[in-house]
């Protein structure tokens, strides 16, 4: 039953959960009123996807900042050596 569930990524106690439920009357299996722990499953990861999310678009803000960085400093060193390189006569 665990192979199945993480097969399928589904947590094993809630295809457990529908077994039980199923073989207690399947009228009872799918009430509308009952949250039956996959839906807060679903709201767990839908805000963990938000929080990475996020994350990866700070991350690539940063790395683009530094990228903008590095640039400007090889200008400079490109500059300064051009400047030795006028008063060395090279």
């Amino acid at each position: 039953m665990s192979h199945v569930a993480r097969l399928h990524e589904v947590s094993p106690s809630l295809v457990f959960h529908w077994r039980r439920v199923l073989t207690n009357g399947g009228k009872d299996a799918v009430r509308p009123d009952e949250d039956d722990g996959g839906s807060r499953e679903l709201r767990a990861l839908d805000a963990r996807v938000r929080e990475l999310e996020s994350l990866l678009a700070k991350t690539m803000l940063e790395i683009d900042n530094v990228r903008e960085e590095l640039r400007a400093a090889l200008e400079r060193r490109v500059e300064a050596a051009a400047i030795v390189d006028a008063r060395t006569g090279n």
